[in-house]
């Protein structure tokens, strides 16, 4: 049979509720099933997030029926926008640029003396870089070239774009992260195992890491390809490792 569900929201912000309001939601939820919803609200007194100031903000979601707690959930998250607009970052509507650096370990993090404003490393893990406002973007997606046989593998590239997708779901909430890294040095290497059809050929299914997850979203994410330049002019950015500076 079917059961009638309450979805009630509460955001709290530095241990005061927050006028941030969410309207609580009556769904009908059959046997057996899973049912997803959307919810949204004004944000209302909300402190924005932002590196210098990564004030924090918890929304917790309680499922009630009849009268009575089924089950609540908590999620830590930063009130903030992060849009790409042609060649520009927007961080909450205002232009901002960003230094990369790589290995770039937790001591080096804290005082930010080396200037690196944002990284692929998430040592220490995402909520210490959500505390500290050191930015972020995630590797989601391929870490090598591959041979023939995985470019011909439809499944292969199903779970990779499948993996990349539950990967936003599960950490976009984080504010640190501020984008998805769809490859790592997979396809400049790629023309070394298999010639120049091989490398478009994972130009074109790299890209569909990206696709995948903006087609999802449906929000203009920022997707680098890691070393992997601009995947044959596929992204709007481009990524090189090991540049040479003599």
């Amino acid at each position: 049979r079917a059961h009638t569900v309450r979805a009630d929201f509460r955001i709290m912000q530095e241990g005061t509720e927050s006028s941030a309001a969410i309207p609580s939601r009556t769904l009908t939820v059959p046997d057996g099933s899973v049912v997803e919803i959307e919810a949204s609200g004004p944000a209302g007194d909300l402190r924005a997030y932002v590196p210098r100031n990564p004030v924090l903000a918890k929304l917790t979601l309680t499922l009630s029926a009849e009268g009575e707690t089924l089950d609540s959930f908590a999620q830590r998250f930063g009130y903030r926008s992060f849009r790409v607009d042609g060649l520009v970052f927007n961080l909450n509507g205002n232009p901002v640029k960003l230094l990369g650096g790589f290995q770039h370990f937790p001591h080096n993090y804290y005082e930010g003396d080396d200037g690196i404003t944002v990284s692929r490393d998430d040592r220490g893990g995402h909520a210490l870089l959500d505390e500290i406002g050191k930015l972020h973007y995630k590797w989601v997606g391929l870490g090598w070239a591959q041979r023939w046989k995985k470019i011909r593998n439809t499944r292969f590239w199903d779970s990779i774009r499948k993996n990349a997708v539950e990967s936003v779901w599960e950490f976009g909430s984080h504010p640190c992260i501020i984008g998805w890294g769809v490859s790592n040095e997979s396809y400049h290497y790629a023309q070394f195992l298999t010639g120049g059809e091989g490398q478009k050929k994972h130009g074109e299914l790299i890209y569909s890491i990206a696709q995948k997850i903006r087609d999802t979203f449906k929000y203009p994410m920022w997707c680098i390809a890691d070393g992997d330049e601009d995947l044959g002019d596929r992204l709007d950015f481009t990524s090189f490792h090991y540049l040479n500076q003599s």
